[in-house]
């Protein structure tokens, strides 16, 4: 009597990247077995498993013999999906806290769908998502690339969001007469909480100074030739780029005009 070739697979589709297929050898009146795998490689276990090193339909060829050479032969195919790969950057992982804008460029190959997750416990499944962190750090961008065959791949980068520095000016006496007036400005302790250092500044002093600005932390002291008030701007730039502004206000003030008449300037020492 010939033998009865039988034999499944534990799942006869998969995607490539870790497929293993399997196989559960049940046939009956056999001794030996010859596999063919349908690329180019073989087997003569009695259930061999199979791993694919690339994606296809592959026909699965059992051979079983008896003691007597009589044979059965048995054909199933199994399908090894193609892995989609996931791929993004974003216009620029470093941004400072104010007026961040992250802005993601999908350039994923093989995938149908996408899952974000942006480290702060806030997703997307937009193909290309932007977004806006509100406080200070490093973040985890995870991209989930999936085709329709539900094979996956996974990227995930970094984006950091820089501290600002504090911007405080002052002033030595915020309000004075326009009569000699000397303004002496200062920036003080504009130390960012992220520790970086600041190498920049920038005054503006307004209408009627006798300079428009400075780029040094302490200059030198601001005349005014018109009375008024003025607000005083001071722009702090860190070691990172990022920037802040802090104002003061001050105020010149007009000086009074004196004047008096005599009834008769020219009179008598009696009465």
């Amino acid at each position: 009597p010939n033998p009865g070739a039988a034999f499944s697979i534990s799942n006869s589709t998969q995607c490539l990247r870790g497929n293993s297929f399997v196989i559960t050898n049940s046939s009956t009146g056999a001794s030996t077995y010859n596999w063919s795998f349908g690329d180019a490689s073989t087997s003569t276990l009695s259930a061999p498993s199979k791993t694919y090193a690339a994606a296809g339909t592959y026909t699965i060829r059992l051979v079983a013999f008896n003691t007597s050479g009589c044979s059965d032969t048995l054909s199933r195919t199994v399908t090894v999906n193609a892995q989609p790969t996931a791929g993004f950057s974003a216009n620029n992982n470093s941004q400072c806290l104010r007026g961040n804008n992250f802005s993601f460029t999908n350039n994923s190959t093989g995938g149908n769908t996408y899952g974000w997750s942006f480290g702060d416990g806030t997703t997307s499944s937009a193909t290309n998502p932007s977004k806006t962190y509100s406080s200070t750090g490093t973040y985890n961008v995870r991209l989930i690339a999936v085709t329709l065959n539900a094979c996956r791949d996974t990227l995930t980068r970094t984006v950091t969001v820089k501290a600002h520095p504090v911007a405080r000016a002052t002033v030595n006496n915020d309000t004075q007469c326009l009569s000699g007036n000397q303004f002496v400005f200062r920036a003080g302790t504009s130390s960012p909480v992220s520790g970086s250092s600041i190498n920049g500044w920038r005054w503006a002093y307004g209408t009627g100074a006798s300079r428009s600005g400075d780029t040094v932390q302490s200059p030198s002291a601001i005349v005014y030739s018109t009375s008024g008030l003025r607000a005083v701007s001071l722009v702090v730039t860190d070691a990172n780029g990022c920037r802040d502004t802090g104002l003061v206000s001050v105020f010149a003030e007009p000086n009074p005009t004196a004047a008096f008449t005599l009834a008769s300037s020219i009179q008598c020492l009696a009465g």
